[in-house]
């Protein structure tokens, strides 16, 4: 498995099980940003703004029910991916992503990734087979 190459990076560990090559093309579009708990990625609804790669934080996607009420649907840390609904033909989040738990992730926009993803590559065969990538990609 290769390493992701970024020097003293934590791991995604999608990102970490990607070729060299289809990690430089990424390392192009990728920044490192730092999330603070209860920082909202998305509101439902809105269209995506970026695609996150939890690193050293963890985010829930949380829908609002017909009650009026918030379930979590989802919760991913440094071995998923949020925000690709993109990639399956919506640009927008049909729940709210949240951050649970402070701290860093890689984040892409997703014209970059759907560009990769478009490729066939590692990307595409990592998030397929990746169970809790498929669940944040929530999409209505």
């Amino acid at each position: 498995m290769a390493r992701f190459k970024m020097a003293g990076a934590e791991e995604n560990k999608l990102l970490a099980q990607l070729a060299l090559e289809e990690q430089d093309r990424l390392l192009l579009h990728l920044e490192s940003v730092e999330l603070a708990a209860g920082q909202i990625l998305q509101e439902a609804g809105q269209q995506q703004q970026y695609t996150y790669f939890p690193v050293s934080c963890i985010v829930v996607l949380i829908q609002l029910t017909e009650d009026g009420k918030t379930a979590k649907i989802a919760m991913t840390g440094n071995d998923g991916l949020v925000g690709i609904g993109h990639l399956l033909g919506s640009d927008a989040l049909t729940a709210q992503a949240v951050v649970q738990t402070a701290g860093r992730a890689w984040r892409i926009r997703p014209e970059a990734l759907r560009t990769e993803f478009l490729r066939g590559t590692g990307l595409m065969n990592a998030w397929t087979c990746c169970p809790r990538a498929r669940l944040t990609a929530h999409r209505s």
